[in-house]
């Protein structure tokens, strides 16, 4: 395991290439049906349900909001690494 701190780029920094890459990277996530495109993590975010897993679990209450930042780190991760 890296002791290294990695830090996203914020897209409003992101040069005319690094943009254009960006915006490829996502065209061809989208064309893709098997287990590294935009759709499966997509439904693993619970689309087209929104049954998003720390969503609210009951009519009263959110008890998934807790789970919000450290569900989507982990979620980015993945999608990224993808």
């Amino acid at each position: 395991m890296s002791d290294q701190i990695n830090l996203r780029k914020n897209i409003n920094n992101f040069t005319v290439e690094e943009l254009q890459k960006f915006r490829s990277a996502y065209k061809k996530a989208m064309r893709l049906t098997d287990n590294r495109g935009y759709a499966y993590f997509a439904g693993f975010h619970g689309v087209p349900t929104f049954s998003c897993w720390h969503g609210p679990q009951t009519k009263d209450g959110w008890p998934g909001v807790r789970l919000f930042l450290p569900w989507h780190r982990a979620y980015l991760y993945r999608f990224e690494k993808a």
